[in-house]
């Protein structure tokens, strides 16, 4: 509702030229120059709003809303607040009037406030974290947007975000009218930031999170050094290091580094080229200079660069260098600072990071070896050696089938498994090392059967267990033929039988999961395939390989599927549904099926080069653009065909927004939807799903939907808040160059729904996994939003738990080989 009120004014990109209507009182002294409008259209629109306002008798003034003689906070401006986005004739609220009480409204009497009133306002404590906190969206400009974004929280309590300007932890009245007051300001871009004194050119955020990556760009006054900081896990040394590109264009070929850190503890110094560096390629050490021990105070390394080579190569005559700090021995560490000092001034050092945070050894029970250790022993329990999806103790099993809402439900629960939750468990696999577990599920699809059960979709005229249709010609698919098989089933039985024995009843059922869905085929099809294949055979190009064989035959598959608005179907037709259309499937799109297939077509596409994965990325582009909402700022859940056109689907879904951004990348939205669209589109999902701390207003993660709209507590989802978080520190890193205050606020809710979902872990018997969502209770009062239910927080889930290590290893599966 409030950006539909403000989308003429958005689309005109009216700004409210304060010189008029703020000219009855004395204006404040602006803290930066005021831009006003230069084309005579805007200000032509813009006279006509005041003339309105101006024209009746003078005692009779709009923005007095209950004229009592004043304009005051507790009776004007929340009156206006309070009838937001009301339209009629007679409003009082609608100060211009215009028909619509809106962002205009608020401009108004916010600007006719008393001076003694304004004044204070404008000198009440600020956010710390902005030189000019009123610029919510941080564009170096106050205008609509920015009183948009604070109006959507209005009426928050216990909330820390860009939206609460004074830093009172509310949004209220006081920060829209400190955005009022400012609005039409030019913000002047700092030179430094605030709190990195001595640095030029800043372009980052220096904290990141544990388990995360984070950059920090400046470079010292006199240009002599340039510096990046990136805080990284090297998993070859199963360490924390620090990796800088430093020009080396300084005296004398001399980089002077000063070190503080604790008493007795190891620094290893390692050096690469520019050229290995850009490849991406840190594996690959070209030149060690040693390990520096600390002692416990600052000292002075200086490093002649002109002797150091490595493989051949003379770093003396490289523009760039890739130096590494990698703790050889952090157990304990309190942290460490490192400063990089310009070597013309020892007293002046150029860049200074202090890590505040320990730097541990990870604890046993939270590594991803201990989650691997945990699926190890859950596969070993099935009879085909894959995983089940979910875990469910012993202990909550005679509470726990009664109250789920079906025998299908607890098929699945008990013995079922999600071959999604398969293809995590196989890249899991595949990144510890294991490829015999890794490459079970792939056999088996490539197969055609696990134990008993027949995993592929195809059509056979006649045979009703074999209706799928993929495109006009039914014979498209074989259901033999190698190549031109189509998809497996979304959910299959671990144990690989037909008949399985319903744990509440005890009655005897047939197997009756028969779907193939999508974006499960985009899993454990491609994606999870060609990770483990890039595992096994890095940039070689193996044709006979099966995981590649099995991606391209996936991969036709959907292709026959991709509609003409460039969108995957959800599924061939002939799939069962419970409205009886067994073309439901086939006229439905889901966003999230077709982000994990653009994910897969591009990973085709970078192993085998062929176009015709190119050309599907480049549908399912414009598919994207159509799904995109601009006045939300969010994808939509999905399409569904009505027989004539493609409809939006009106349900949100958290997770499109979160893989948006780790399928697509914050840059891609960006240059598509405008500057600052994936940070607005993660704030989005916080807004819409978020679970917050009820006592600190920390986030804790997010939900499934929007659970206000199904009637139940939040809950949080384990599976998509892990992804949530990596997305947040994927765009953090994004911004940590052309907006250091987004990036700040993604880091901190990074941080603290790590935090939360961390403590959600279980031990058991050594090993670790997470549940599926938090809370309890009948699975029937669980619903996720999205046509299934969540399982009590007793249950383990594969999925989850897969994420949670994915995320400790900062590996984003959406991208081959994790980056």
């Amino acid at each position: 509702m409030i950006l539909k009120s403000v989308a003429l004014v958005i689309a005109l990109s009216v700004l409210l030229p304060c010189g008029g209507v703020f000219a009855e009182r004395e204006p404040l002294q602006a803290r930066h120059p005021v831009i006003v409008p230069a084309d005579p259209g805007f200000q032509a629109l813009n006279q006509a709003a005041v003339s309105h306002v101006l024209a009746g008798p003078v005692e009779m003034k709009p923005w007095d809303i209950n004229q009592d003689g004043m304009v005051d906070l507790e009776h004007d401006l929340l009156a206006v607040l309070n009838d937001f986005g009301k339209k009629g004739g007679n409003l009082q609220a609608d100060v211009d009037p215009n028909g619509v009480v809106d962002i205009m409204d608020i401009v108004l009497v916010a600007g006719h406030l008393p001076q003694e009133t304004a004044t204070a306002i404008a000198h009440s404590p600020m956010q710390a974290q902005a030189p000019a906190p009123w610029d919510i969206n941080q564009d170096f400009k106050v205008d609509i947007l920015d009183l948009v974004f604070v109006a959507q929280r209005f009426g928050t309590a216990n909330f820390a975000g860009v939206e609460d300007v004074n830093g009172d932890r509310a949004v209220d009245i006081v920060d829209l009218v400190l955005v009022a007051q400012h609005f039409g300001e030019e913000i002047e871009q700092p030179a430094v930031p605030v709190g990195i004194a001595g640095i030029g050119d800043f372009r980052g955020n220096a904290i990141g999170p544990f388990g995360g990556a984070s950059a920090v760009n400046g470079r010292t006054p006199d240009g002599a050094v340039t510096v990046e900081l990136k805080l990284v896990r090297n998993a070859g040394f199963a360490s924390w290091g620090y990796d800088f590109a430093s020009s080396v264009n300084v005296k004398d070929n001399m980089l002077v580094i000063y070190v503080k850190g604790p008493e007795g503890a190891q620094m290893r110094l390692q050096f690469r080229d520019q050229a290995w560096h850009d490849a991406g390629r840190f594996g690959q050490v070209q030149a060690r200079s040693g390990n520096i021990t600390f002692a416990g105070d600052w000292q002075k390394v200086e490093i002649d660069l002109s002797k150091i080579t490595g493989n051949g190569i003379d770093f003396s005559r490289l523009k760039h260098i890739a130096v590494e700090f990698g703790l050889a021995e952090f157990n304990n560490n309190p942290g460490i600072t490192l400063q990089v000092g310009d070597p013309a001034d020892s007293n002046k050092p150029a860049f200074s990071f202090f890590e505040k945070q320990t730097i541990p050894q990870m604890p046993a029970n939270l590594t991803p070896e201990a989650v691997a250790n945990w699926l190890n022993n859950l596969a070993a329990q099935s009879r085909t050696g894959v995983p089940f999806s979910f875990q469910v103790p012993p202990e909550i099993a005679a509470s726990l089938w009664p109250n789920t809402t079906n025998e299908h439900e607890r098929m699945v629960l008990k013995e079922g498994l999600v071959i999604y939750d398969g293809a995590l468990a196989e890249i899991l696999w595949s990144l510890m090392g294991d490829s015999k577990r890794a490459g079970m599920l792939t056999n088996a699809i490539w197969k055609g059967n696990l134990g008993q059960l027949e995993l592929r979709a195809y059509h056979r005229e006649g045979d009703d267990s074999h209706p799928f249709i993929y495109s006009d010609d039914p014979n498209d698919i074989s259901g033999f033929e190698e190549g031109k098989r189509g998809f497996v089933f979304k959910t299959t039985n671990a144990n690989g039988v037909f008949n399985v024995i319903d744990p509440l009843t005890g009655r005897q059922l047939d197997w009756s999961q028969w779907q193939p869905i999508a974006g499960e085929n985009a899993w454990a099809g491609v994606i999870a395939p060609l990770q483990a294949y890039a595992k096994k055979y890095g940039d070689t190009l193996n044709q006979d390989a099966v995981e590649l064989k099995l991606a391209e035959e996936i991969a036709r598959a959907a292709m026959f599927l991709q509609a003409e608005n460039g969108g995957i179907r959800m599924g061939p037709q002939g799939i069962w549904h419970d409205s009886g259309d067994t073309h439901w499937y086939y006229n439905e799109q889901s966003v999230e099926n077709n982000l994990s297939w653009y994910s897969a077509f591009r990973m085709l596409h970078q192993v085998t080069g062929d176009q015709k994965y190119k050309d599907a990325m480049t549908r399912l582009e414009g598919f994207f653009k159509s799904a995109f909402d601009p006045m939300n700022g969010t994808f939509a859940q999905g399409f569904h065909f009505n027989g004539t056109r493609w409809n939006k689907n009106v349900t949100f879904a958290t997770d499109v927004q979160t893989w948006g951004v780790l399928a697509l990348g914050a840059e891609w939205i960006d240059a598509r939807f405008g500057a600052g669209a994936a940070f607005r589109m993660l704030e989005s999902a916080k807004k819409e799903a978020g679970v917050f701390d009820s006592k600190t207003g920390a986030l804790r993660g997010v939900d499934f939907t929007n659970y206000r709209n199904l009637g139940r507590a939040p809950m949080v989802s384990v599976e998509w808040t892990a992804g949530a978080i990596m997305a947040f520190q994927q765009a953090a890193q994004y911004y940590a160059v052309s907006n250091p205050v987004f990036s700040q606020g993604l880091t901190k809710d990074a941080d603290s729904m790590w935090d939360y979902t961390k403590s959600l872990a279980v031990d058991i018997n050594g090993t670790t996994a997470y549940p599926y969502a938090t809370g309890s209770g009948p699975t029937q009062n669980r619903p996720t939003g999205h046509g299934w239910f969540a399982p009590p927080q007793e249950v383990m889930s594969t999925a989850s738990s897969v994420w949670m290590a994915l995320l400790e290893l900062g590996f984003n599966p959406f991208e081959l080989g994790g980056k």
